[in-house]
């Protein structure tokens, strides 16, 4: 599964980067409620609000996981871990 994003080329002072931002999630934004170490999300669907810098790491019981990281300026997410690299 996947978002809908608008996706746009950007300038800055790097060059060129690629923009994606998620649309339509506004409807599914709700208060916050802070985790702690080793939480277990009771749902399929959930979001995040992270603050400052780091990093989170989020996997599931086949090993499956994504590492978010907030840097200065930008977010990144390693996905490289995340599952099925291609479709058969």
């Amino acid at each position: 599964m996947t978002l809908a994003r608008k996706v746009e080329m950007v300038k800055t002072t790097e060059g060129l980067r690629l923009r994606s931002i998620p649309q339509g999630i506004d409807r599914y934004k709700t208060s916050r409620r802070e985790i702690g170490k080793n939480f277990r999300l009771g749902t399929d669907c959930f979001g995040l609000l992270l603050e400052g810098k780091g990093k989170a790491r989020l996997c599931n019981e086949s090993g499956e996981e994504i590492i978010v990281e907030i840097a200065d300026n930008e977010i990144i997410l390693d996905r490289s871990s995340a599952g099925i690299e291609r479709l058969q």
